[in-house]
């Protein structure tokens, strides 16, 4: 399904967006290029850290609203995304945003409860980018490095990490839950408009530019080159980075995770 979107019923007013995935997945990379564009205002992981880290974007959309609506709901109100996600979400699904025709969030797979991913799904012109992550691996190996050093983005020359060791329970709990989430979002929004981009593909600089017109195009906002300032942080080799990884491909050798080593 790489690449792949479906349209539900022709929109009018603002499109709502929702970049959909986990940690690791490349979700910061496509905000910050999304951002890039005049068009389109992605507002970040706000039912996890809230508007705060938001506020300047949102004094751009309120400024150009031709109703003061979101300077008073969300500008009063950094925390309403994690009180009343709903509300929140409704907040941005507007008539008319002057300018701005793409207004979203990222949200992972954890940050809501069943009720208000229903909610969610229901929205009037919602558009969900869902990005995965093909190598578990090397997915969760950027998540324990990520919080183990405090660094979740980097904007410079990706940095030497001394290698760590991973369980083997863990990795296998870590699959599984992972393949289970995947599936489960990909079932739950198989009538929604929906494209879905994997991070390898993303973070192929050859392509890169090739999938982020593929956005646009699946926005519907004119197309232009766009960038992020955010960078890979290692790309060591996770037969170098990871100390234990013989142990981990010989045990997972003939299982369904077997692809992940080669």
């Amino acid at each position: 399904m790489r690449g792949l979107w479906r349209r539900r019923h022709d929109e009018t007013g603002t499109t709502l967006l929702m970049v959909l995935g986990s940690e690791r997945c490349g979700s910061n990379l496509v905000e910050s290029a999304l951002n890039d564009h005049p068009q389109i205002l992605c507002l970040g992981e706000v039912f996890n850290h809230g508007l705060e880290r938001s506020k300047k974007r949102l004094e751009k959309l309120a400024a150009m609203e031709p109703e003061p609506l979101l300077r008073g709901k969300l500008l009063s109100d950094p925390d309403l995304p994690r009180k009343d996600p709903i509300g929140f979400v409704r907040t941005l699904t507007r008539k008319d945003c002057g300018p701005i025709q793409v207004v979203g969030f990222r949200a992972f797979y954890h940050h809501l409860d069943r009720r208000a991913w229903r909610q969610v799904r229901r929205q009037p012109n919602l558009r969900v980018i869902h990005l995965i992550r093909e190598n578990l691996l090397a997915q969760l190996y950027s998540l324990r490095r990520a919080e183990e050093t405090g660094i979740w983005i980097a904007t410079s020359t990706p940095t030497q990490l001394v290698p760590i060791s991973i369980p083997f329970e863990d990795c296998r709990a870590f699959f599984e839950e992972r393949k289970r989430q995947v599936d489960h979002f990909r079932k739950f929004f198989a009538k929604s408009i929906y494209h879905e981009l994997t991070f390898e593909d993303l973070s192929d600089p050859a392509h890169q530019p090739r999938h982020l017109e593929a956005l646009q195009e699946f926005l519907s906002v004119r197309a232009q080159p766009l960038t992020s300032p955010f960078k890979r942080i290692t790309t060591t080799p996770l037969s170098d980075s990871v100390t234990n990884y013989l142990e981990l491909q010989s045990r997972f050798e003939g299982s369904a995770w077997e692809p992940l080593f080669r």
